[in-house]
C-alpha cells in the first residue's frame, strides 16, 4: 500500500528527472501511479493499516487525481468498499506540487524566463533554455551576469577567429567561455551557429595512422605544424570524437590507400579549418549518435561538403537503441548539411525521447567490423 508521502518522494524523483521537459513542455507532463491496495484477505488481516490508507487517499486535496475501483471484499466480512487504486497527475506544475518543489519548479521557472530575455524575439532559444536545464541549473550569480553579454557578442560575431580568452567582452574573465563552451553552443544553436568560431592558444591537433604507419604512428602536435602535413598526397581521414574510440580503432591492411584518424574531441569543426589539405582528402566522419554529435558532422560538412559519416543511421540508431541514455542537448535544431538518412536518424532520437548512443557503446566487434568495410571494401571482415 502507498501513501501520499510515498507519492511525495515518487513525485521529487520523477521531476528532478524531467526538470527540462517540466519547463519546456509543462503541459504534456504526466504522472499515473499505482497504489498497490490491499487485497482482500490482506485487508482482513489488517483492518486498522487499510483504513488508514483509504483515509489518507481520501483526505488528497484533489480529490479528481485518484481514482478509485469498486472492491467487493464480502468473504472476508468487509462488505463493498472503495478502494484508491492509482493517482494521475497531470501537468508540471501538479507534480511539482505533489512532489513538495514548487519553490525549486518555480526558481527554475524564473531563471529560464531570465535567461530567455536575453533573446526575447526567438521562441526557438527560449524552448533552448527549457530544454538545456541540466547544463545551466548549477550556474553562480556571476556566470548568469557573464552569460548574456557573451551569447550577445558571440552571436554577432560567429566567425571572429578571435582568441578564446581574448573576447572583448566587460566583465568576463579569461577563462569563462572556455570553461562554458558546451552551454553557449547548445544556446547558440538555435540562430545556426555550431562553432564559435573562436582560437584557442592550446590547440593541437592528434591523428593516429591505421596503416603504412611511420615510427610513431600515434602523434599529437600543434595545429599550425599540422596544417604544413600532406601538402602533396592527402591521406584518407576517419574523424572520431572520443578517446577510447580513437584508441581502439583496428589497423587496415597495408594494401589500403594511407588512412588516418584524427581525434576530434568535440572541436572538429573549427579546428579543421586550418588544415588546407582536407579539401583533397576523403573525409568520414563517425560521432555521438546524439544532439552533439550531429551539430558537429553538420558543422564539418559545412566546411568540407564532401564529408561523409559513419554508423550515423537510421540503422544504426534501431540496432542499439537499447543502449540509448537521454541527451541533455536539444536535438531539435535545424542541421541544413546533414543527407536525408542522417537527418531522419537525427530525428530518430529526438522523437523516441531525445536519446543519445555515445559512440563507445556501440559493442567494438560491431564497429570495428563497419570501419573496415568502409575502408577496405575488398578485404575479408
Amino acid at each position: 500500500m502507498r501513501t501520499p508521502k510515498d507519492l511525495q518522494a515518487h513525485a521529487a524523483k520523477y521531476l528532478r528527472n524531467h526538470f527540462a521537459e517540466a519547463l519546456a513542455e509543462p503541459d504534456a507532463l504526466s504522472l499515473d501511479w499505482p497504489l498497490h491496495p490491499p487485497t482482500a484477505t490482506a485487508a482482513a488481516r489488517d483492518i486498522s493499516t487499510t483504513q488508514d490508507f483509504i483515509r489518507a487517499w481520501q483526505h488528497w486535496p484533489r480529490q479528481e487525481e485518484v481514482i478509485y475501483e469498486t472492491r467487493n471484499w464480502s468473504r472476508a466480512g468487509l462488505g463493498t468498499n472503495d478502494v484508491p487504486t492509482r493517482v494521475a497527475l497531470a501537468g508540471a506544475e501538479r507534480i511539482a506540487a505533489a512532489a513538495g518543489l514548487m519553490s525549486d519548479y518555480n526558481r527554475a521557472l524564473q531563471r529560464a524566463q531570465d535567461i530567455a530575455a536575453i533573446f526575447p524575439d526567438s521562441p526557438d532559444f527560449t524552448h533552448t533554455v527549457r530544454r538545456t536545464y541540466n547544463q545551466w541549473k548549477d550556474l553562480h550569480a556571476y556566470d548568469l551576469r557573464c552569460l548574456g553579454p557573451c551569447l550577445t557578442w558571440l552571436r554577432a560575431n560567429p566567425h571572429s577567429g578571435e582568441w578564446e580568452r581574448a573576447v572583448p567582452v566587460e566583465g568576463v574573465d579569461g577563462k569563462w567561455i572556455g570553461t562554458h563552451r558546451r552551454l553557449l553552443l547548445s544556446l547558440l544553436a538555435p540562430f545556426g551557429i555550431t562553432d564559435l568560431g573562436l582560437r584557442r592558444s592550446d590547440a593541437r591537433l592528434r591523428l593516429r595512422y591505421l596503416n603504412h604507419a611511420p615510427a610513431l604512428s600515434d602523434i599529437e602536435i600543434p595545429l599550425a605544424d599540422a596544417a604544413r602535413l600532406f601538402r602533396d598526397t592527402p591521406p584518407r581521414v576517419l574523424i572520431v570524437e572520443n578517446k577510447q574510440t580513437f584508441l581502439a580503432l583496428p589497423a587496415l591492411a597495408d594494401a589500403s590507400p594511407t588512412t588516418i584518424a584524427i581525434l576530434g574531441s568535440g572541436t572538429a569543426a573549427h579546428q579543421l579549418q586550418a588544415l588546407s589539405w582536407l579539401h583533397q582528402a576523403d573525409i568520414t566522419y563517425w560521432g555521438d549518435l546524439d544532439a552533439a554529435g550531429f551539430a558537429i558532422l553538420n558543422a564539418v560538412r559545412a566546411h568540407f561538403p564532401h564529408t561523409t559519416s559513419l554508423l550515423m543511421d537510421p540503422a544504426t540508431v534501431t540496432e542499439f537503441q537499447h543502449l540509448a541514455v537521454p541527451d541533455p542537448g536539444d536535438g531539435s535544431a535545424t542541421l541544413t548539411h546533414l543527407t536525408t538518412e542522417e537527418q531522419r536518424a537525427y530525428r530518430l532520437l529526438f522523437t523516441e525521447g531525445r536519446l543519445r548512443i555515445e559512440q563507445e557503446r556501440i559493442p567494438f566487434a560491431y564497429a570495428s567490423t563497419q570501419v573496415q568495410r568502409e575502408f577496405c571494401p575488398m578485404s575479408k571482415t
